[in-house]
């Protein structure tokens, strides 16, 4: 039996990669967010990271620009990608031209990039202890973030791949960006946002393939 919330979990998880702009998040609903961003747990609740909220258009626009890192094999369908991964083909080992296409998910309504907190009080003396306390918080918000978006009726998609263009835009080294909005129905939530004929893999069957192990030490054990 599905329930609601393992719904919103099951949801939260896609990356959307289209989004109808002709529609506006209350800002009551970007204040809830935000707070779930800036109030999530944290080792000894301490301010790890930044995060920039952004809603200006042209700004998006302009990120989006420098995401070009997705690469695909002109020679292979997109549709065959998980086929190939669960079959552990190396489909990178390739004397093709790839093709770069841009992540369309940062294109939401409200786009989240999250960067290093440098003033965090104990960082020179443990810098290595940091930077992993850095990533860890930074995954932490960025999932709360999401979920709770998805509670809020909205879709969402992470990105890792851009180039310093970013760092520049924003002047900070940023280190995640969360795109958060309202998905376009009429689409499937792969297309891409400006290319509708092209859909990025979603790779399902890799989860089939390689489920997360469980472990349950209870009482009986």
């Amino acid at each position: 039996m599905i329930t609601e919330t393992s719904k919103y979990i099951q949801e939260s998880q896609k990356c959307q990669r289209n989004w109808n702009l002709n529609k506006n998040i209350p800002n009551k609903d970007l204040d809830l967010i935000i707070e779930a961003v800036t109030n999530c747990p944290t080792r000894q609740n301490i301010n790890f990271y930044n995060v920039q909220a952004i809603t200006n258009r042209d700004l998006i626009e302009k990120i989006h620009e420098h995401t070009a890192y997705f690469k695909i094999d002109p020679d292979v369908d997109v549709s065959e990608y998980s086929k190939l991964i669960s079959q552990k083909s190396d489909i990178k080992k390739s004397d093709k031209n790839w093709v770069l296409k841009t992540n369309p998910q940062v294109l939401g309504h409200l786009l989240l990039a999250f960067s290093a907190n440098e003033e965090t009080y104990y960082r020179d003396a443990i810098d290595d202890k940091w930077d992993k306390d850095v990533w860890l918080s930074i995954g932490m918000a960025a999932g709360y973030a999401q979920l709770i978006s998805t509670q809020l009726g909205y879709a969402s998609g992470c990105c890792g791949c851009y180039n310093d263009q970013i760092n520049l835009l924003l002047n900070k080294k940023i280190r995640l960006l969360v795109g958060i909005g309202i998905p376009d129905e009429n689409r499937h939530y792969t297309e891409h946002h400006y290319e509708p004929d092209f859909r990025f893999p979603s790779f399902k069957s890799v989860k089939k393939l390689l489920p997360v192990k469980v472990d349950w030490y209870n009482e009986n054990n």
